[in-house]
C-alpha cells in the first residue's frame, strides 16, 4: 500500500491522471488503477517501477522498496547473511518492561474490643 500511497500523492502534486502516466510508462491504465486501488501488487518489472519513478519524479530506489522488492544493485548485499544478521537484529523491537503497579502496604487496624 506504500507503494499507491507515494504514487497517488505524485499524481495528485503534478496534476497528471493516471492515464496520462500509464500512456508514457507504457503501463495498461486499467491494471495500475486497481494497483492503486490495492487490488493488484505493483508492477513486477524493475525497469516500469523505475520509469514511473522517472516520469513522477521519485527516487527509484525508494518506490522500488515501497513495491515490497529489493532493486537489483542491493541483491547482492541482502544476500549476505551478516548483513541479514544484523538487519535483522537492528530491527528487533526491545522488549518492553510492563510497569508493575505499586502495592502501598495495607495498614491493619486492630479491631476494637467493643466491636468484639
Amino acid at each position: 500500500m506504500y507503494f499507491s500511497k507515494i504514487v497517488k500523492d505524485k499524481l495528485k502534486e503534478k496534476k497528471m491522471s493516471v492515464r496520462t502516466l500509464c500512456k508514457k510508462v507504457k503501463l495498461d491504465a486499467s491494471f495500475f488503477s486497481k494497483v492503486l486501488r490495492g487490488e493488484r501488487n505493483p508492477p513486477s518489472d524493475e525497469n516500469t517501477i523505475i520509469k514511473i519513478a522517472e516520469v513522477l519524479n521519485i527516487d527509484p530506489v525508494k518506490l522500488i522498496f515501497s513495491a515490497g522488492r529489493i532493486p537489483e544493485k542491493f541483491q547482492d548485499i541482502f544476500c549476505d547473511e551478516n548483513f541479514v544478521m544484523n538487519l535483522i537484529e537492528k530491527f528487533k523491537k526491545p522488549k518492553k518492561k510492563i510497569p508493575q503497579p505499586k502495592i502501598e502496604k495495607e495498614t491493619v487496624q486492630p479491631i476494637s474490643e467493643e466491636l468484639l
